[in-house]
């Protein structure tokens, strides 16, 4: 019966990508991940997909009746987010034609939501933001959603 469930979630995946720009947008962003996430934010989403998130939201309503995903009302500060219960990159891979088994989201993954609310500051701004290079580079590497090992930074004085 699995087997069966599976399928079923990988026909509505391919069929989703072919139908709906706004998932392909999505499944194309997620199949270049090099790691999967258990939560994702809706605004970074949007950014890094280049689709308003208004419509990534009837995308991932779409995912989340099929069991895919959950998506969670930012509140409190807090902002919305996904939440993924299966690989995101397994299945932008399904969705884009490939034949590969859906799997859990393992534990290789990058923590792409912080738990601070949004409307809490990093830094003040008489401060200025102070982070030290590896810190830059998991900031960096956590919005781009690659690994910090591929981040360089160069300072020229």
């Amino acid at each position: 019966m699995n087997d069966q469930i599976d399928d079923d979630k990988r026909i509505f995946l391919r069929k989703l990508n072919d139908e709906n720009q706004d998932a392909a947008a999505l499944f194309e962003w997620a199949a270049g991940r090099r790691k999967d996430a258990n939560f994702t934010n809706m605004d970074r989403l949007s950014w890094l997909t280049e689709t308003q998130e208004w419509e990534l939201r009837e995308v991932i309503k779409l995912l989340q009746d099929k069991g895919l995903c959950r998506f969670i009302i930012g509140r409190k500060g807090h902002k919305s987010r996904v939440e993924w219960f299966f690989s995101i990159r397994a299945m932008a891979e399904i969705a884009r034609g490939k034949d590969r088994p859906l799997e859990d989201v393992g534990a290789d993954v990058i923590d792409e939501v912080a738990d601070v609310p949004s409307s809490q500051p990093i830094a003040s701004q008489d401060e200025g933001l102070r982070l030290t290079i590896p810190q830059a580079k998991q900031a960096i590497a956590a919005t781009l959603g690659i690994d910090p090992d591929k981040v360089e930074i160069t300072i020229r004085a």
